[in-house]
């Protein structure tokens, strides 16, 4: 685990939290809270977004994760079994010197929780953003905001009305700025493994992002 990269990611209260969740996993024990967030997809809605002209945007394909030489290989063992399941999607940002600066994931039927402990399916009209990644060099570059679209119109090119979102509850970054994509929650998903006992419950109410 990066401290100094969670750091930044959670802030101050929520970083302590996560290292307070982190430590507990050390032991055996683990618990996560996550918050699923939905919205009907109506891309006239979302404001115009722009990134440098020195970024490109692609498909992915295997190949390009592993010749980007950013992953190690049991990261690269998760994305081969997605691309074998044809039905997820990955979408990546490069420089102007053929580097990978970001990458991005759509699922189009279902969406399985770090360590396996829970699998959720989504019905024929959603689709899932998940696993979105803007390497250190090239953060502040709004390469996120600018994917965040670019997916949500994937999702509708591929048939999908709505889009969900799975974040961790201390993620506020991620919270914020899906709160600004118009997304909104009304239901969470709490994971738990406790010496090797997993178990997961949900929750149908409001949370404000």
């Amino acid at each position: 685990m990066n401290l100094t990269e969670k750091y930044k990611q959670y802030g101050f209260i929520n970083f302590l939290k996560r290292l307070f969740f982190w430590s507990l996993s050390r032991l055996g024990i683990r618990i996560d809270s996550w918050l699923v967030c939905t919205q009907y997809i109506n891309v006239a809605n979302q404001k115009t977004k722009s990134i440098s002209s020195e970024f490109n945007v692609k498909v992915l394909s295997y190949l390009d994760f592993v010749n980007s030489n950013k992953f190690g290989s049991n990261k690269l063992m998760s994305f081969k079994s997605r691309f074998d399941k044809k039905t997820f999607h990955a979408y990546g940002v490069f420089d102007d010197k053929h580097e990978l600066a970001y990458y991005c994931w759509i699922s189009l039927i279902e969406f399985q929780f770090s360590k396996n402990l829970y699998q959720m399916s989504l019905n024929d009209t959603q689709g899932l953003l998940f696993d979105a990644f803007c390497f250190p060099n090239f953060r502040g570059k709004r390469l996120h905001s600018f994917m965040n679209c670019y997916r949500l119109k994937k999702l509708k090119e591929f048939g999908k009305n709505e889009a969900v979102v799975i974040l961790l509850s201390q993620n506020t970054p991620a919270r914020k700025s899906q709160k600004r994509a118009y997304f909104t929650c009304n239901r969470t998903i709490t994971t738990y493994s406790f010496f090797g006992k997993k178990g997961y419950y949900t929750s149908n109410k409001k949370i404000n992002l």
